[in-house]
């Protein structure tokens, strides 16, 4: 068990457990910068982080139509699978 992700069973993606880890909003010149810096540290023990591809947000959430709603069932979703920190609306993917 690593502590700082978690483990998709549906997709066998890693997942970091807090979703929003920086606590703020990054362009995706600053995404790809943290996530090199989680490479090089290897957090949670992995070394090969990347940014999620739509499909692999698809597969777990469903952000195509926005609402109150969707927002909840997201969340709850999210707390199932031990993620904290999800935010709406500020995911970039590759």
């Amino acid at each position: 068990l690593k502590p700082m992700v978690i483990i998709d069973t549906k997709s066998g993606l890693a997942w970091t457990r807090n979703a929003n880890l920086l606590g703020k909003q990054m362009t995706n010149g600053q995404a790809d910068k943290f996530i090199a810096k989680l490479n090089s540290q290897k957090y949670g023990g992995y070394s090969n982080w990347r940014m999620p591809r739509m499909k692999d947000f698809d597969d777990s959430f469903d952000f195509a139509i926005w609402s109150k709603d969707m927002e909840a069932k997201n969340r709850r979703m999210a707390k199932r699978m031990g993620i904290a920190g999800l935010r709406s609306g500020y995911y970039f993917t590759s």
